[in-house]
């Protein structure tokens, strides 16, 4: 994950949103001395908002929503138990309901996070495959979870479409996806659960593409190719080598 700081990346899409409004207001006849400051208002209050609400953007960008009391054992179990291995703050749990296998962490802090699990995972995955599936994430909460979320909240002041997917593309760092893949696998010391996981996921398709959420999926659309990121059968191959 880049390493850009969370003002570098808030703040060129709240540019973009002031001056679109203040064009606009020009556009239709308002005043060049109202329109500059309406527009210096909104992207202001833009920059506010995404810097201190990312954390709720981002899960209402997942569709994510707190998991139900009935499915919670089995996870929390695996959760605490990893986070004590790894002596991590066990993040809130939230689920989305989709049914291709797959997680995403979002967040402010390693200890302000939120672990979002589709409900393929848990429904579909063996123990041992959703504990190397939480396991992987949980590497996200070093490394960089705070700008992702800011990326996927930025993106949103860009809409949802191609602009948004570019912004969010040119300040990722595609080449630590198999390193955090090897921590992952260092957690719980088998491979080829995390290999499987990744099997039933490319199997299932993916998550739906998303621009503005795709860089916070493990695996994210089986279809969104990405050249400068390896694709699931590379990063299997790779941890069937370990």
């Amino acid at each position: 994950m880049t390493s850009t700081s969370p003002t570098r990346i808030v703040g060129p899409p709240a540019a973009t949103l002031a001056l679109v409004v203040s064009l606009v207001l020009l556009a239709i006849a308002v005043p060049f001395w109202l329109a500059i400051p309406v527009g210096l208002v909104v992207g202001v209050g833009a920059f506010v908002l995404v810097r201190h609400g990312a954390t709720s953007i981002a899960l209402h960008e997942l569709g994510a929503r707190p998991i139900a009391d009935d499915r919670r054992p089995r996870i929390d179990n695996i959760v605490e138990g990893l986070c004590l291995s790894s002596g991590q703050q066990p993040p809130r749990i939230h689920v989305v309901e989709l049914s291709a296998p797959d997680a995403a962490m979002v967040g402010r802090s390693p200890d302000r996070a939120d672990l979002v699990v589709t409900v393929g995972a848990l429904d579909d995955l063996t123990r041992l495959e959703l504990e190397a599936l939480v396991a992987r994430t949980l590497c996200l909460l070093d490394s960089g979870v705070e700008i992702a979320t800011l990326l996927c909240a930025a993106g949103r002041l860009l809409g949802r479409g191609a602009l948004a997917g570019r912004y969010i593309d040119r300040r990722l760092d595609p080449g630590s996806v198999v390193l955090a893949d090897f921590a992952g696998v260092r957690l719980t010391r088998y491979p080829p659960a995390l290999a499987a996981v990744m099997n039933h996921a490319r199997t299932a398709g993916g998550v739906p593409s998303h621009a503005g959420t795709n860089h916070l999926w493990l695996f994210g659309p089986v279809d969104h190719g990405d050249p400068r990121r390896p694709s699931l059968e590379q990063r299997i191959d790779t941890l069937q080598e370990l």
